[in-house]
């Protein structure tokens, strides 16, 4: 039998969860050797932190070679200005024609031009050499480490994965006929395999407007906070969405016959078992009970498992557990 008391019901169910989370791979800017990467996995690191060093004897004579061509660039254009207002003074006297004076302005003209491309050849050329030294895009902590020192990469080769573990986010497939039961800011507890017993929540932060075409269900991502840094990225977890809180009656699912044409409970009424019909409502899969709109009152007794299958009328006598 089963105590029939008021309590609050959760329609909330099961859900797959995959982990995601705020992550960024550092790859390689510019092609090279290696020359040291100074973190590994597991390793907390800083915002602007050096990661790694890569070859830069090339790229530092470059970077030399633009410098000394931004410094001729500047020189001639110097002269060709100089040029430009001696030529200015001579046609004003007469002693030179207004074409010498075009001819020297457009030769200032292509000086700056050069000057210019020089300039930007000079800024790419650092940029190139800035990027041989690989820093840390955010706080966290390294999960990957893809290259080692002497690995010659090239341009995108990935270095090392950081993650942050502060703030985790979980991903989930909600079937399509339940997501108008879905909300951004909705509670979600989980579990997750190696913290047994022990609930965790997060809320929805975003839920994504298409279906998966294969599945037809719509993904929710589920913003975790994990400022003790428990939690670790990976592993799989079992969550429930709290989608709708109400006071209710309740019963185990056990209790509850769907066989007949309309759902069934057997109570125990003046000490004899009674075949009730019940309408049903809400039901919490995790805690195996379903809400009953109707048919019982707060304070009934019902049979459960293979006592419902009682036939109405035989007596029922209820024995208390003895006390310890």
């Amino acid at each position: 039998f089963f105590f029939f008391n008021d309590t609050a019901t959760t329609e909330i169910y099961t859900l797959s969860l995959h982990d995601a989370l705020p992550i960024s791979t550092v790859r390689a800017e510019v092609g090279g050797s290696v020359i040291a990467l100074t973190v590994d996995e597991g390793e907390r690191v800083a915002r602007g932190q050096i990661l790694a060093r890569l070859e830069a004897r090339d790229l530092e004579e470059a970077h030399r070679s633009a410098e000394v061509a931004v410094r001729a660039a500047e020189q001639a254009l110097a002269i060709a200005q100089r040029e430009a207002a001696r030529t200015e003074v001579l046609v004003r006297g007469g002693a030179l024609a207004e074409r010498d004076l075009e001819l020297a302005r457009n030769q200032v003209a292509a000086a700056e031009s050069q000057l210019a491309a020089a300039r930007a050849r000079l800024a790419a050329a650092a940029q190139q050499l800035a990027d041989t030294i690989v820093r840390a895009p955010i706080d966290g902590v390294v999960s990957i480490r893809s290259a080692s020192a002497g690995d010659v990469v090239s341009p995108g080769a990935p270095l090392v994965t950081i993650i942050d573990p502060s703030s985790l986010r979980l991903e989930a497939a909600v079937p399509s006929e339940r997501v108008a039961e879905i909300r951004v800011g909705a509670p979600v507890t989980f579990e997750v395999r190696g913290y047994p017993g022990r609930a965790f929540l997060g809320r929805i932060a975003r839920v994504s407007p298409a279906a998966d075409p294969a599945t037809r269900q719509v993904k929710i991502l589920v913003d975790i906070p994990n400022a003790d840094r428990r939690l670790i990225a990976g592993l799989f977890a079992e969550g429930r969405v709290k989608s709708t809180v109400r006071q209710a009656l309740v019963v185990p699912v056990s209790a509850v016959d769907t066989g007949a044409a309309a759902p069934t409970v057997t109570r125990i009424a003046g000490g004899r078992a009674e075949r009730v019909e019940v309408r049903l409502g809400l039901r919490d899969p995790e805690r195996e009970v379903v809400e009953i709109l109707s048919g019982l009152r707060p304070g009934d007794q019902v049979l459960v498992g293979a006592a419902r299958a009682l036939s109405p009328g035989t007596p029922v006598a209820v024995r208390r557990p003895a006390a310890r």
